[in-house]
């Protein structure tokens, strides 16, 4: 919603004794405008009950600043039952659901966040991105669609958009929105790794590696994100350039980038350099953590079986 402020003092005097009731019958438009469907609760004037609803919503905002869940989402709940229009109310409310793992919850109220903001972009864009979480490619494609027509110059929904191509496989038209959304946002770290991650798909490893170079430039050394890393690992990896793609994975690990798929990747090019029984202890660690991996199972018995360099045995 959009809030225009204008001071009396701004207006030329002679104007500032009428510009009292014209104000006044204005705010009282806005205040029932913005009310429009809100449950009276008792015999409360409806303006008040907006009033509640925002600070309960502001109340919730803080709960969950402070990681009290239950309160927060009580909090937003009684917010939309008081004044179910309040779009901002149910946005926040659908974010909650959606961390708290309800999903279908989630998608609701953001339905009724995009019904209520008259199809606001970078609401739509939200809605968008939950369906491409739960893999309904064709439900985050019509948002992304959606958000693009809505806003032309809305880089979310340009990256929103290139993920879903890059979902169904088109690739050439992922990197054009993904480019399109980096010329709206220079420094955009999801869509530059999901670029990277698009020119080693298309056999590009040294246009992956510029691209996570320009975004890892925009770190301290010690702050590189692990994600970037890993993705660092694998252009690397690609370019048969093994020994770096080990040090650049395990940097990877150090940095939280515990996942079953970063030790496998680093177990690979430890054993593709030779090194097997830094590969075995990292597919080790790899398979505690999923133990149902295939792929890392079927690495952990080709290592069992190799021959060691240097007189080493698996044991």
């Amino acid at each position: 919603m959009l809030h225009v402020h204008t001071s009396r003092e701004q207006l030329p005097a002679k104007h500032r004794r009428s510009a009292r009731p014209m104000w006044g019958a204005a705010l009282i438009l806005i205040a029932f405008a913005a009310c429009d469907g809100c449950k009276s609760m008792s015999k409360q004037p409806v303006a008040e009950n907006v009033v509640h609803s925002r600070q309960m919503s502001l109340d919730a905002l803080e709960a969950l600043q402070h990681r009290r869940y239950d309160d927060a989402e009580l909090l937003f709940a009684k917010a939309i039952e008081t004044c179910p229009v309040d779009e901002r109310a149910r946005y926040h409310y659908a974010d909650l659901l959606w961390r708290r793992g309800d999903h279908d919850g989630a998608i609701r109220q953001m339905n009724e966040a995009v019904r209520l903001s008259a199809g606001e972009p970078s609401v739509v864009v939200r809605l968008g991105q939950m369906h491409l979480a739960r893999g309904d490619t064709k439900q985050a494609r019509r948002q992304a669609e959606r958000a693009v027509q809505g806003d032309h110059r809305n880089a979310e929904a340009w990256s929103l958009l290139g993920d879903t191509q890059r979902a169904a496989g088109q690739l050439d038209d992922a990197l054009a929105s993904y480019h399109r959304a980096l010329s709206l946002q220079e420094v955009f770290p999801h869509v530059q790794v999901a670029l990277a991650e698009v020119y080693r798909a298309q056999h590009r490893p040294q246009r992956a590696l510029a691209t996570l170079a320009a975004l890892e430039d925009r770190y301290r050394a010690d702050r590189v994100p692990p994600e970037l890393l890993v993705q660092e690992g694998l252009a690397l990896r690609d370019l048969g350039r093994h020994d770096d793609a080990a040090r650049v994975l395990t940097a990877a690990i150090d940095r939280g980038s515990k996942l079953t798929e970063t030790y496998y990747a680093l177990a690979l090019v430890q054993a593709q350099s030779g090194d097997f029984v830094n590969a075995q202890l990292s597919v080790a660690a790899g398979l505690e953590l999923s133990p149902q991996h295939v792929p890392s199972q079927r690495l952990r018995d080709e290592l069992f079986q190799a021959r060691v360099p240097r007189g080493n045995e698996w044991r």
